[in-house]
């Protein structure tokens, strides 16, 4: 009976110790999860904290980029119609007028028919006065080979 009773004890001990450990282990991971889930909440309200002015600085930078580009916009259209002015008195100075400024289509087609002519002229008299003098030098190189003989 002694070693049955020392056996009973022992079992006894052990389901104690076992029953304590299992106590302990529940207490730790209870910890745990309680750490776990602090942490958590505050990566949740620093990821807020962060969220917030970083969406409000994109928004902010998105405004400022629309505003700048409309400016620059602005600016191109304005400079382009300086240069369009710019152009149109300068073509007026010269004499030359622009599609824009002549009422009438056919006096700019004539007067464009007009200057046709007078370079189709100028060309076809720079062609001619080439051949004379052309011919003049190959006559005058006949005339010394004739001379030389």
């Amino acid at each position: 009976m002694g070693k049955k009773s020392k056996k009973n004890v022992v079992k006894d001990n052990i389901t104690k110790v076992s029953d304590i450990v299992s106590k302990e282990l529940e207490k730790a991971t209870d910890q745990v999860q309680s750490v776990i889930t602090d942490f958590r909440q505050q990566a949740e309200d620093v990821q807020a904290q962060i969220k917030e002015p970083v969406l409000k600085f994109v928004r902010e930078i998105e405004e400022l980029r629309e505003k700048e580009t409309k400016r620059v916009q602005d600016e191109y259209q304005r400079v382009i119609k300086e240069i369009n002015t710019l152009q149109e008195q300068l073509l007026d100075k010269l004499g030359i007028a622009s599609n824009k400024k002549t009422a009438a289509g056919e006096t700019t087609t004539t007067a464009k028919k007009t200057r046709r002519k007078t370079s189709a002229k100028k060309t076809s008299a720079k062609k001619t006065s080439t051949r004379k003098t052309s011919a003049k030098k190959t006559s005058a190189k006949k005339s010394s080979v004739k001379k030389s003989s």
